[in-house]
């Protein structure tokens, strides 16, 4: 190695810069696929949101629906 020359895998020298490239390259594909997990993970929270706000509506409803069952229980043994 010598002045900033190295010898790559296939005995040809190459400049310190081919590894710069190499590294930024994969810097943006780490930067994409950060970006995609990012991306589906933000709608992937989206959609548990909407989820648990049905939940909370189904459970309010069968809240209401139990507490209209018991009255009507009240009303048949009377």
């Amino acid at each position: 190695m010598q002045h900033g020359l190295r010898s790559g895998p296939s005995g040809v020298e190459g400049s310190r810069g081919c590894r710069g490239r190499r590294a930024m390259a994969w810097g943006g594909e780490v930067i994409r696929r950060l970006t995609r997990a990012h991306r589906t993970g933000k709608a992937n929270r989206k959609k548990f949101d909407e989820a648990m706000g049905r939940h909370a509506e189904m459970v309010a409803r069968l809240e209401e629906l139990e507490v209209l069952r018991a009255q009507d229980e009240v009303v048949a043994a009377t």
